[in-house]
């Protein structure tokens, strides 16, 4: 029987609204709650460690322990996602991070600590971007660098979001209860939003961007298995660009209220600085997606990683409040535009057959750089009592992701025609 949802998509040559449109926002909607929850874990930091006796480095490596278990389920859940699709993978993944957040009332010592945001809401991450971001990268193709760089700006409107609220609600509630309130929020929100998507949109009669299929249009998604793309040179250095982005850009996103509020900043403004920063994500996101469509993704890499660079210089050597500001500007830009292109260009380069497989492998490098980069950062905050040296790490990294980015080059039979590389 054809579901009714289906036949009203299918109906005539093309459908009034393309139900793509309706994947982005439920995936809008999704990456706002969970990345605003997840970049906001600042905010926590200094009344947990403070609460609790903990120094930087233990408090940092609940968050490293998360990533790396995000980074293992992601090549699972990216494998199941290709084959039973997003809806079951995404329901179950918010309810087991939400869980895992309201569990984190409970916590009074390191073990609780580590098992309920380390291990279970870890878990949960795992089935959240790369199941979401493969499913926009097969619905939408001439336009998949800008619906990628949308939907992912609702990341940086979840940090403008939850990073102020979550400081006001420390200060009215507690760390523990605002860790119980919001885990509830996420998981109405991912189960109902997660209802709406659908894996591909050959399955309502359409091709990607809303074409109707016809009937001897071949819509099996070509491109490269993980087996024959694991041979390419290309995936090896996309993962270590993967792992570069991950070490220097989580290490800030939970660093970055610490070292502010550190140097004398209150912690309203350190969670507004954390908060302008996501709000750039956003412009970041959509520009340089919109620009990755025109010129390709390997040049938005190379201009996201050059801003690094020069933004994470300009923070050793200024910590004025401004400064601060200054910063957040132009590492949102950096953040916003690699981000968004990391899904493209591995599309560009292999097409769609195994995307959400391939993504999820190089994603791994991503999670082991996130989960590296804070613990170092807290370790030798730490040993200095200052971020400087941290930071200094954080811009070489950046800048060997620069060298690998400029030597990545096209296969010869690349397996995506359709999209900029």
């Amino acid at each position: 029987m054809v579901r009714k949802q289906d036949s009203l998509q299918t109906r005539g040559t093309k459908p009034i609204i393309f139900y793509g449109y309706i994947i982005a926002i439920a995936s809008y909607l999704i990456l706002l709650v969970t990345y605003g929850m997840r970049f906001s874990y600042g905010i926590f930091f200094t009344p947990m460690a403070g609460e609790l006796g903990w120094n930087s480095a233990t408090t940092s490596l609940a968050f490293s322990i998360s990533m790396i278990v995000e980074g293992v389920f992601n090549v699972f859940l990216g494998a199941i996602t290709d084959r039973y699709g997003p809806r079951v993978v995404l329901t179950i993944s918010g309810i087991l991070m939400g869980t895992g957040y309201c569990l984190m009332f409970l916590v009074n010592s390191t073990w609780q600590f580590y098992l309920f945001y380390g291990l279970i809401i870890g878990a949960g991450m795992g089935g959240i971007f790369v199941p979401l971001i493969a499913v926009i990268a097969r619905w939408f193709s001439s336009k998949r660098g800008l619906m990628t760089g949308t939907v992912m700006s609702g990341a940086g409107l979840g940090v403008m979001i939850f990073a102020p609220l979550s400081n006001r609600m420390i200060e009215i509630l507690n760390w523990k209860e605002t860790f119980l309130v919001m885990g509830i929020l996420l998981i109405i929100v991912i189960t109902v939003a997660a209802q709406f998507l659908r894996s591909n949109p050959s399955a309502m009669g359409l091709a990607p961007d809303g074409e109707v299929v016809s009937k001897t249009q071949n819509s099996i998604p070509s491109g490269f298995s993980l087996t024959e793309a694991i041979r390419k040179y290309q995936l090896w250095f996309i993962l270590l660009m993967y792992f570069v982005y991950g070490f220097f850009s989580t290490s800030i996103n939970v660093h970055l209220v610490p070292d502010a509020i550190g140097v004398g900043i209150s912690s309203a403004v350190a969670a507004t600085i954390l908060a302008t920063m996501g709000g750039i994500q956003i412009i970041g996101r959509i520009g340089l997606g919109l620009l990755g469509d025109r010129i390709g993704n390997k040049f938005i890499f190379i201009i996201g990683f050059i801003l690094a660079i020069l933004s994470l210089f300009w923070g050793v050597f200024n910590h004025t409040t401004w400064a601060f500001f200054v910063f957040a500007i132009f590492f949102g830009l950096a953040q916003g535009g690699i981000s968004t292109s990391q899904s493209p260009l591995i599309a560009g380069l292999f097409g769609l057959k195994s995307h959400g497989l391939i993504f999820g492998f190089c994603g791994l490098g991503f999670t082991i750089g996130s989960a590296l980069g804070p613990f170092l950062t807290g370790h030798f905050y730490d040993i200095t009592h200052s971020y400087d040296l941290a930071f200094i790490i954080c811009a070489i990294t950046s800048a060997a992701g620069l060298i690998f980015t400029l030597f990545l080059k096209p296969l010869k039979n690349r397996a995506s025609k359709d999209h900029q590389f």
